[in-house]
Order: structure tokens, then C-alpha cells, then sequence
């Protein structure tokens, strides 16, 4: 296990850095108006903040600006949130890996705690407490392993739902320009 708390995996800790949570609101926002467009099937013939006006050739250019625009935040999205939640759930896997690793070789094995004193051997009692603590670890990590289920509510609400929303608006309004 990791002791050091920078590639510790913490389920607390957002997977995204600030610049990646701003580029997933842009995204959101950009596909939530593509979704609202393609759903109500209706596109905005006025610019309220700048007093601007379209005629319905206009109406159909903005669509398409709109929908490149909303694609570009969330391909931006991707590109940049894909490499930060790779990194943040990287040191949990490897965690895992390593937990089924010692779990194969036995070394946290109930019955194997006596043979460190067998044979006359003796080791650096800083180890041997460290391997009893690396055990008492795995075994608190086993017994709240359920409690660890709860990552993937967070998984949903920070990565799927923005995914979900940004592909449904993008097609949602794709389909309603190319049908127009």
C-alpha cells in the first residue's frame, strides 16, 4: 500500500482538478441548451443580451453554432477529465492488485502471524509491524467494502450524468437541424 497521501486513492477527493470542473459545467450547460433545443424543437430567434434578432435562415446557422460549440466542450471535456479520473482511480486498482497479490502468497494468512518467530529467525521488529498493520489494514478494507460501493454514486453524479446529458443534447439537436 501507498503511504504516501498524493497516490493514495481518496473517495472524497474529486477526481477532477478546478479547471476540468469548469470545463465540465461549460459542457453541461452548452449540452443542456443543445437538449432543450432538440427537445422542444425550437430554435432562439432572439439574443436577449445583445438585442440581436434572427431570421429563420439565421435560426438554423446559430443551431449548428451551437451544437459545434457544445461538441467542442465536451470533447474538451473528455480529453481533459478522462486523464485526471484515470489518474485518481489508478492507485485503487493498483491497491487491489497488490491486496489479491498478497492475499495469493498467503503473507496476511491468520495462520502464518506465528512464523515470523519459528525457527530462530529474527526480524526487525519495525517490520514485523508494519506487516501486522498491512494486515489489520486489508482486513478493515474487506470488512467495509461495501461502504467502498458508494464510489460509484459518485462515479455516476461526476463522470456519467455529464457524459449521458452532453450525448443525448448533441444528438438530440444533431437529429433536429439535419431533420430541419
Amino acid at each position: 500500500r501507498f503511504e504516501d497521501m498524493k497516490t493514495k486513492f481518496d473517495i472524497y477527493e474529486s477526481p477532477f482538478s478546478e479547471e476540468t470542473r469548469n470545463i465540465r459545467r461549460n459542457s453541461l450547460l452548452a449540452c443542456g441548451l443543445c437538449l432543450f433545443i432538440g427537445l422542444t424543437e425550437n430554435l432562439p430567434s432572439k439574443f436577449g443580451l445583445l438585442g440581436l434578432s434572427f431570421d429563420v435562415r439565421q435560426q438554423y446557422v446559430i443551431g449548428w453554432f451551437i451544437l459545434s460549440v457544445a461538441l467542442y466542450h465536451f470533447l474538451h471535456f473528455l480529453a481533459s477529465g478522462g486523464i485526471e479520473f484515470v489518474n485518481w482511480i489508478k492507485p485503487r486498482f493498483i491497491d487491489l492488485v497488490m491486496t489479491k497479490k498478497a492475499n495469493e502468497t498467503g503473507l496476511f494468512d491468520d495462520d502464518s502471524s506465528g512464523d515470523f518467530y519459528e525457527g530462530g529467525n529474527e526480524l526487525d521488529p519495525s517490520k514485523i509491524a508494519s506487516e501486522i498493520k498491512q494486515a489489520s489494514l486489508v482486513k478493515v478494507e474487506h470488512r467495509l467494502r461495501y461502504l467502498y460501493k458508494i464510489i460509484f454514486l459518485k462515479l455516476v453524479i461526476e463522470v456519467l450524468v455529464p457524459v449521458v446529458v452532453a450525448i443525448w443534447g448533441l444528438t438530440a439537436l444533431a437529429l433536429f437541424l439535419a431533420c430541419r
